[in-house]
């Protein structure tokens, strides 16, 4: 199969977003940006909640606000990155390619920012190079290091399963941080990594979404979120206890009493200390208690009481909304 066959329709020009034939393809494999989710890189989603959608047992979740204004910056940070190559004497140019899948392992697909060719030339082959594109958070500034190569794993994963995609083995990323500090750092291909990926989502793809083989939750707070989104309500009776669900039980039942006991140590430690620093501000060179500044709280149910409104004002803008699903454990007898 040649590259020109695994080429599938853009969404150049579509809103920001995915675009309804984007969403339909994603359906049908993973897309390099969701490799790193499938390998629990990702904080924000868990492996679990990204193979239920792909299932279709839950919505695949939109593009949030970050990721948004992320696509708004994409153009002036291509932008700036072809400038400064232009300044240093390269006729090179930069255009946005079709969603690709893998020639082998066609699960995989890859939607790179950009590519860069010879100016005014976008043949298949005389792709020079994948451009990656972040706009991200000064605070994760600290996620790169001082070496070339030296970026947060998620992207580094990203990248090399684009590369693996479209067969290139030359990437750019062009990050800006905060909204202050630009960056650049060139990427090679790793062949071995790169197929490691494929042969990775090759197993992930057909154990959780063909097999439907549950992803294993942690205490993260992405795991939860996807539980809470996955079975927000309790729709049938109790189930049985079985041997698995004892053990589980108990090992909650015993974590909680661990927390509990270290929750009692902390605050008996931290009171000891407050009292022996007293009226002081603190221990020189170890910790402060100090108060903070003051803060204005306003009262506008009162507020609207002194105004006199109607007596069912209250009722009309009030709603209900569903309980939150807590576990509780039952007491045990002595």
């Amino acid at each position: 199969m040649s590259v020109r066959d695994r080429h599938l329709p853009s969404a150049a020009g579509s809103r920001l977003g995915l675009s309804e034939q984007q969403k339909a393809l994603r359906a049908t494999g993973l897309g390099a940006s969701e490799v790193p989710t499938a390998l629990g890189l990702n904080p924000w989603k868990s492996a679990a909640e990204l193979a239920a959608e792909k299932r279709g047992e839950l919505e695949p979740t939109e593009a949030g606000e970050a990721a948004l204004w992320g696509q708004r910056f994409e153009r002036p940070i291509a932008e700036e990155f072809i400038t400064r190559r232009r300044a240093e004497g390269l006729a090179l140019s930069i255009f946005t390619p079709p969603t690709l899948r893998h020639p082998t392992s066609p699960i995989l697909m890859a939607t790179c920012d950009r590519v860069i060719v010879p100016e005014g030339r976008r043949a298949r082959s005389e792709w020079l190079a994948e451009l990656e594109i972040k706009n991200l958070s000064m605070y994760r500034r600290e996620e790169f290091g001082d070496a070339a190569d030296d970026i947060p794993e998620p992207i580094l994963v990203q990248v090399q399963v684009q590369l693996e995609v479209i067969g290139l083995e030359d990437a750019w990323l062009a990050v800006v941080l905060g909204g202050q500090s630009y960056q650049e750092r060139p990427l090679k291909r790793d062949r071995e990594m790169g197929g490691q990926l494929a042969a990775f989502v090759e197993e992930w793809w057909a154990d959780h979404v063909v097999q439907g083989l549950a992803c294993p939750v942690d205490g993260s707070d992405a795991s939860s979120a996807y539980l809470r989104r996955r079975f927000p309500s309790n729709l049938g009776p109790a189930i049985d206890p079985t041997a698995d669900l004892v053990e589980l039980v108990e090992a909650a039942r015993d974590a909680k009493t661990l927390l509990r006991e270290a929750e009692a140590g902390e605050s008996e430690a931290i009171n000891a200390l407050k009292a022996a620093i007293g009226e002081a501000e603190g221990i020189t060179g170890l910790c402060t208690w100090k108060s903070n500044k003051p803060s204005r709280k306003t009262d506008w149910e009162a507020v609207a009481g002194a105004l006199h409104p109607p007596p069912d004002l209250v009722t009309l803008h009030t709603a209900n909304r569903p309980g939150a699903r807590v576990l509780r454990f039952a007491t045990t007898k002595e």
